[in-house]
C-alpha cells in the first residue's frame, strides 16, 4: 500500500492569494457601485415623441412635419437638424417648436432666435420640407438635438389641400 503525501500552500503564498482576491472582490464592488451611482447623478437628455405625428405633402416641393414633443430627461433640449432618413437630401428648411397657445419657440434652424425646450416641457414642432413625399408611403423622421442624439418618428404620409 503506497502513502500519499500532501503538502500544504505556505503561509506566504496563501497570504499573497487571499490579498490577491480580496483586492479583485472589492475592485468589482467599486465597479459595480460607479456604475449603478454615475448614471443616476446626471440625468441624461430624453426627448420623449407623442403618437400625434403627421407628415403631410402640402405641393410638389412643400412637406410639412408635425409631432408634439415632450422633454423627459434631465437637461433641456435644443434641436440641430430635421430630415427624412429614406432621403438624406430631404432635410428641414425650417423648423419650430411652440408651446402652448402663446407660442414660445424653444428651438429653430436660424429663422427665429432658438432657445432650448425646458425640461418637463411639451410643446408642438413643425418642420417645413422643400421636397415632396408620397402619400400613403410610409417614412422616418429623424430629429437629432444639439448634442448629437438621434430620435426616430416613423409616419405614413398624407396628401394636404
Amino acid at each position: 500500500m503506497s502513502k500519499r503525501m500532501w503538502k500544504a500552500v505556505s503561509p506566504l503564498i496563501a497570504t499573497i492569494i487571499l490579498i490577491a482576491v480580496t483586492v479583485a472582490i472589492a475592485a468589482i464592488v467599486i465597479a459595480w457601485v460607479y456604475g449603478i451611482i454615475g448614471p443616476t447623478t446626471a440625468t441624461p437628455e430624453k426627448l420623449q415623441i407623442y403618437p400625434d405625428q403627421r407628415l403631410v405633402n402640402m405641393s410638389p416641393t412643400q412637406t410639412v412635419f408635425n409631432v408634439t414633443v415632450k422633454n423627459a430627461g434631465g437637461v433641456a433640449i435644443s434641436l440641430s437638424k430635421v430630415y427624412l432618413r429614406e432621403n438624406t437630401s430631404c432635410v428641414a428648411t425650417s423648423f419650430i417648436g411652440s408651446v402652448g397657445p402663446n407660442p414660445g419657440y424653444f428651438f429653430s434652424n436660424g429663422t427665429t432666435p432658438s432657445s432650448s425646450l425646458p425640461v418637463g416641457q411639451v410643446a408642438n414642432l413643425t418642420a417645413v420640407f422643400s421636397c415632396s413625399v408620397s402619400p400613403g408611403a410610409t417614412y422616418t423622421v429623424v430629429i437629432v438635438t444639439q448634442s448629437g442624439q438621434a430620435y426616430y418618428v416613423t409616419v405614413t404620409a398624407e396628401q394636404g389641400s
